[in-house]
């Protein structure tokens, strides 16, 4: 504030001359020089403030600037759980709670970073197929291009090239159960949310955004599969979970390139954060690592799997594509730390659930 001197500004000074189309005393105006004094919001506030960002009318500079100052000082849960609310109103009819899927076994939302990875291997369909195979449920895993920052194969270009795994477009389509479980993909889901795209190409430091966006269920999930970008974003994605009232959580940190992968070498392990709801309507948590040997696997000395991506000539996502389809027709895709992360990374699933079933049992509850 200019309290400190002449030559200083404060947050209106700064509104008025980045977005100068928002008028002094609007709503808009208000919530700006909050985020900019570096007040934090409560998950109404933030619902508001993102309902009014997803209108296309509201100037393009002043949704720049929210993201990535909520960023610089680091949102709570609450603000994220708002943010989540706010994109779950953006979906269309097609996909809302109002028209839900036939009735069959309970889904599992499984969410991955939609930026996708660079240096790894990605094995996301074949945990959607784990999950209907041994748990009978049938899997939902929301898509998207990439925004950035990275830009490699990410889950919407992988599953193009993969036998059974449909994208659908409203969900009455969800019939069955397909060999990689159903794909949605946020340009069908939310065009809202989608209108982003461009701007979140350009600005950077806005993991809010991208870690709200996984919360969009519209299954109505009875279990949240998610990885964490950050570890301090774990506990924050747990929160999130309870507060949308999804039954189960299972959150993954320490994840290969944040994804739900788990490490296969000895210079890492996979940490695993479970929340269940009980019967009284709290929450329990519970949390382990995970790794190779507690899978009855040796440990790797690299994660080789993902060195042989970068030295392969054949593209990225095709190599990966081929990778799962091997894994799924065959029980092995030929690369044997692949395999074995596949195995890891399902072993730890397992675990996750069995907690989560074990204290439902004791609620009387189960998992649908």
């Amino acid at each position: 504030g200019r309290t400190r001197g002449d030559d200083t500004c404060n947050g209106a000074d700064l509104l008025a001359i980045a977005t100068p189309s928002v008028e002094p005393g609007s709503r808009l105006h208000q919530f700006g020089i909050r985020i900019l004094d570096y007040k934090y919001m409560d998950a109404k506030e933030t619902e508001e403030l993102f309902d009014l960002l997803f209108l296309p009318e509201t100037p393009i500079a002043f949704k720049a600037l929210c993201a990535p100052c909520l960023r610089i000082r680091h949102e709570i849960s609450d603000e994220l759980l708002g943010m989540a609310r706010s994109i779950m109103k953006t979906v269309i009819p097609e996909f809302s709670h109002s028209s839900p899927p036939p009735p069959g076994p309970p889904f599992v939302h499984i969410a991955e970073p939609m930026d996708g990875i660079n240096k790894s291997v990605m094995l996301t369909p074949l945990l959607a197929r784990h999950f209907q195979i041994k748990w009978n449920m049938r899997s939902v895993t929301h898509i998207s291009s990439s925004s950035g920052p990275k830009f490699g194969p990410n889950t919407k270009d992988i599953t193009a090239l993969l036998e059974d795994a449909p994208r659908v477009t409203a969900n009455a389509s969800m019939t069955g159960s397909p060999k990689f479980g159903y794909y949605i993909d946020q340009s069908d889901c939310s065009p809202a949310m989608h209108a982003w795209q461009a701007l979140r190409k350009v600005v950077m430091k806005r993991p809010g955004l991208a870690t709200a966006e996984k919360f969009v269920d519209t299954a109505g999930c009875s279990l949240f599969v998610s990885s964490a970008f950050h570890p301090p974003y774990t506990e924050k994605m747990a929160d999130i979970a309870e507060g949308l009232g999804f039954p189960a959580a299972i959150i993954v940190r320490r994840g290969l390139e944040g994804s739900l992968a788990f490490p296969v070498s000895g210079k890492r392990t996979a940490e695993v954060l479970c929340s269940v709801r009980l019967s009284d309507g709290s929450y329990e948590r519970h949390s382990f690592a995970f790794g190779p040997t507690d899978a009855g696997e040796e440990a790797e000395e690299e994660e080789t799997d993902g060195l042989r991506l970068l030295e392969s000539e054949r593209p990225p996502v095709e190599y990966i594509a081929t990778l799962i389809q091997g894994y799924a027709d065959e029980g092995s895709s030929g690369d044997a730390v692949f395999d074995k992360r596949v195995r890891v990374t399902l072993s730890g699933m397992d675990q996750a659930i069995l907690w989560i079933q074990a204290k439902q049992a004791s609620s009387g509850q189960t998992l649908s």
